[in-house]
Formats: structure tokens, sequence, C-alpha cells
């Protein structure tokens, strides 16, 4: 193993005599003599002649090591090196800002501490024993002596220390990669242009001027609003508005972070060792560092979790710990003067995070923002989409603004803006393209505003556009059959489908689908495809989607005279 603990040269040691420089308890072994051939079991000691063996065997002192023992410390100098006869043993290092990072398990054939033998430098990490073990120790004395009786023992040695370092060097600049990725994501989700507040409600420019007032200040903030209302948008404008926009910005939901019997994954989990706590891992707060968290639903937070949160808020260390420098932005969905969850600050929330409250309004109360947030989320969506250029006519802007949008606000305003923009075919969105939930609809029931955002996307990258290509070039094929080969078997199969199976499903579809076939009928598309061609941009007049149902009507009608006079019932083709 390559750490690079220091020795002092106090010669050889007594086979039963304990190292004073030792740090953990060592129980001498004199019923287990070393053998010189056991010795090649060892990675270090394989290439050493017989002679070599011998001699090294004799200035090895078996040490027995009870569970714990740390038998090389981090930072101190140690009396030399060992190989692990017996047991396993772990390795650990800890970082500037005391988090313990687990580096290897080690087991029987295996070393650690060579490099004291060469450097004198203290040891890099720290060796501890993971039930009782048995290592073979030799000292710098008895190290420097072999050496001057085998010279190709030093120039062994060097060669192993070399491939260790070389493998060290690897393993750290893979860290140090990785650790450039987590802090370069850190900065792309911070970064970016600052989120702007929409609207020209009296309330939302306060809004605005209280946001550039608590953007200088480090002190924790508490924004209130129903579900929707923007609160974390709020909070990264405060954060991209401050001196941290160039630090990390992380959030997390309070509904994920769990409390357990060693900490939690937002300060972290913690073991007792040598009276102080180490962290075992990574935490959210260590990410953070430097930069902002925002803590969403706060509320929602385990009371132990809440605790810790609230010591930390107070200027001190969770449980005893460093303290870490991140900013705490909390989102809860209640407002300033309620009692409990969902209707305002809980009993129980941190003072100083309740001290400082930014209450959002919900959107029915400032019906001034609507119009201004629909031709936002128009544009953003349509760059998005791939059709930009599109427009709310009077009567679709009418719906929007008399909607009291309190199941999800400006959550539910910019997801009935993105659907009427895949259901819109031209321009101009009408009010039939526009879905919101009636006033006294639950927004919890099943229905397809509740499939997952996933799901629904993946969906879009094939509906309608691939698909009605296959629609087109089916129908066309049946067509071809129908009027091509009327007599043949493919044309009998075809009127089949036709009269027989589309007719009948197509009237089912509106029963029990809506509309889902005008998205992919081929007259549809064939109409639309053609004019494309042609280079058209005329929309249907106005004068017959006014009429729209009456035309069809009247269509329907028609057909079936013809159907009649023709006798087609009898002979379709």
């Amino acid at each position: 193993m390559g750490d690079p603990p220091g020795v002092q040269d106090r010669g050889p040691a007594p086979a039963d005599a304990v190292h004073p420089d030792t740090p953990s308890a060592v129980l001498p072994d004199p019923e287990a003599p070393v053998s010189p051939g056991e010795l090649p079991a060892f990675d270090l000691l394989r290439s050493l002649p017989l002679d070599a063996l011998a001699d090294f065997a004799r200035s090895l002192r078996p040490v027995r090591h009870r569970d714990g023992d740390r038998i090389l410390v981090q930072g101190e100098r140690a009396p030399g090196m060992h190989l692990l006869r017996e047991g396993k043993v772990r390795v650990e290092a800890a970082t500037e800002g005391d988090v313990v990072v687990p580096l290897a398990t080690l087991g029987p054939g295996e070393g650690f501490g060579e490099m004291s033998l060469l450097t004198g430098e203290p040891a890099s990490a720290s060796v501890i024993a993971e039930g009782e073990c048995v290592t073979l120790a030799l000292d710098r004395a008895a190290f420097n002596d072999l050496s001057l009786r085998h010279p190709q023992l030093l120039r062994d040695f060097t060669a192993i220390v070399s491939r260790r370092l070389r493998v060290l060097d690897e393993a750290f600049a893979a860290s140090r990669a990785k650790e450039r990725d987590v802090t370069r994501f850190l900065q792309e989700d911070s970064s970016g242009p600052i989120p702007v507040l929409v609207g020209r409600e009296k309330t939302t420019r306060d809004l605005d001027r209280r946001v550039a007032q608590l953007a200088a200040s480090p002190d924790p903030v508490l924004l209130l609003g129903e579900r929707g209302t923007g609160k974390e948008l709020l909070a990264r404008r405060i954060h991209a508005s401050g001196p941290r926009a160039a630090l990390p910005l992380l959030s997390v939901d309070g509904d994920r972070i769990t409390e357990t019997q060693w900490g939690d994954s937002l300060f972290g989990d913690y073991h007792r060792r040598d009276g102080r706590l180490h962290p075992r891992g990574v935490c959210t707060m260590d990410l953070a560092e430097g930069g902002t968290l925002i803590l969403r639903n706060v509320e929602s937070l385990p009371p132990a979790v809440l605790e810790r949160l609230a010591r930390y808020l107070d200027r001190e260390g969770a449980g005893g710990v460093r303290r870490r420098d991140v900013r705490i932005l909390a989102t809860h969905s209640g407002s300033p003067g309620g009692g409990g969850a969902g209707t305002g600050v809980p009993r129980n929330l941190p003072p100083a995070l309740a001290a400082n409250t930014v209450s959002i309004p919900p959107l029915r109360e400032r019906k001034r923002d609507i119009p201004e947030l629909a031709r936002h989320f128009l544009e953003k969506h349509g760059k998005r989409l791939g059709i930009p250029g599109r427009r709310l006519d009077d009567d679709a802007l009418g719906k929007l603004v008399t909607h009291d949008y309190r199941h999800g606000n400006v959550r539910e305003l910019e997801e009935a803006i993105r659907r009427a923009l895949v259901l819109s075919e031209g321009e101009v969105i009408g009010a039939g393209e526009v879905f919101l939930l009636r006033p006294g609809e639950e927004g919890g029931g099943k229905g397809i505003l509740q499939v997952p955002r996933s799901v629904v996307a993946s969906v879009l990258r094939t509906w309608p556009g691939p698909l009605r290509w296959g629609v087109a070039a089916f129908f066309a094929a049946l067509v071809a059959a129908c009027f091509l080969a009327p007599a043949t078997a493919a044309g009998e199969a075809a009127l089949l489908l036709v009269w027989g199976v589309w007719w009948p499903a197509l009237a089912l579809s509106f029963l029990l689908l809506g509309r889902v076939w005008c998205s992919l009928c081929p007259m549809a598309f064939a109409g639309g495809f053609a004019q494309r061609l042609a280079g058209g941009t005329r929309q249907v007049p106005g004068w017959i989607k006014d009429r729209e149902p009456w035309i069809l009507a009247g269509g329907f009608l028609l057909i079936l005279w013809i159907e009649e006079v023709t006798d087609m019932r009898n002979s379709p083709v």
C-alpha cells in the first residue's frame, strides 16, 4: 500500500517489545515465528532470492492487533512497514474538510507502509484493523541492514513503490476529474440567464424589488405560496442576483430527505470514533459548500432534520460537526398567519427561517399578469417545439383570464399553453384548443394530466408525425387495392377493412377516445401535405370554422344520399 509514513531510526526492536510510536495497542505473537517459506505469498517479497527471504524472515516481527486498532495514523510518523498475515484492514484518508474517504480494504498477502522505509514522510492515510489481525512488522533499521546485504531488495522496493505511485496518481486524476464533473454540474445548475418575473401587477413589481433586497443578504429566506406560484423560480432569482451567483446551487425536496439512526442525506451520516464524529460520505451540504441550497417543501422535513436545520441556522454545526457555508432558501406551500401545512407556517419551523419570509400571491389575485405570462410561455415553448410565432385569439385569452387556477397557479397556466401549442395547427390558437381544469374539478384524479412527463415526452416524439405517415401509407395501399384489384382476394380484404372495420371503429373512437383519430386522419394529413408542397399559407376561412358542425352534418347526409342513388352499398367500387 502506497502510504508514505516515516519511522524513527531506533535499531531493531526485541521480538517481544511494543514500539512506543505504534498508534494501536499491539500484542506480540511469539508463538507464530516467521518462516521463509511463507514470504513468497506476499506481493512485495515475491521476487526476492531464497537467501534474502531467510534474512527477511529473521527481521520480521509478528504483531497482533485488536479490532479498531489504528496501525498507521494519517499525518503521523510510523514505525515501519507491515505485511498482513491474517485478517484484514481498511485504508482511509481524511480530507481538509474532515470528510473520511475510504480508499481500500486489504487482506492476507498484501502490505502497507513501505513508503515509510524509503521517504520518511508522515503517513498519507490511516490503516485500521477490521477484527483481529496479525501483521509482520519491519522497522527502518532492519530494512537498512537488509538493503546493505541485498542491494536488489532496495531496487525491487523502489520499482514496487513506483508502480503503486502510478496507480495512485491515476486514481487521484480520476477523482479530480469526477470532482470537476460535479463542479461543472453544480455550475450548470446555477448558470444561465437570471430568471425573470413576468407581470404588470403592482404585487409582482413589489416582489421583484423585494428579491433585489434579499439577493444581497446572506440570511436564510422562507418563500410562502400555493403550489405552482413560482417559489423555486423566485429562489433561483435570489441566488442568481446575489454574490453567490457563480457558486453551486442545489435544489432538494424535503419529501426525499429521510432520517435514519446514523443521520440524513442533507447534513450527512456520521459515526463516532476517538471521541469525534466522522462523516461516512459526501452529503448535500458538502456539495453546496459556499453556494445556495433550495429546500423545497420544508414543511415535509422530519422533526430530527428540522432540529439540525435550526442548529445550523443558529450558526452552529449540525450535531457538533463542522458548519458549512451554505445559504438556505426554503419554500413552503402555506401563507403567513396560518397554522398548519398547506395553510400557514408550521409551529416547529426554525425561528431563524420563519423570521424572514416572502409571500407570493396566487395567480387568481393578479389577473393582469395572465396575458403577459401567456405570451411568455407561447414564446418559450414555441421555440422549444419548433413552432414559433403562435398567438392566442381573443376567446382563448378570455378563457385563460377568467380561470381561477386553484389547482396549479402559474404552472397550470404554463401547462395549458404548452398543450395548446401541441394541439394547434394554425398560427392562431382558439379557445377550443385551450384545456383547463373546471372549477371544483379535482386535479388529483386520473387523466392525461397525471401521466408522467417522461412518458408524455416519449409519446410526443412519435405522435402524430411519424404515425401520420404510417396511417397515410396504409390507407393509400387500401385505396389502391380497392380500385386496381377489386375482384381479387386483396381487393376484397381491403373492402372488408374499410367498410367492416374502419367505419365502425371510427364511430366508436369518437365515443371512447374523443378526437384522437383527427390527429391521425389521412385525409387531413394529405391536404396539409399538398398545401405545403404547393407553398400555400392560406388558412381555413373563419366563416367555415364558425359553421363547421353544419358543414360536417351536410357532408355526411350527402354521402348517405350518394350511397342510395348510386347503389354504393351493393357495389362499393
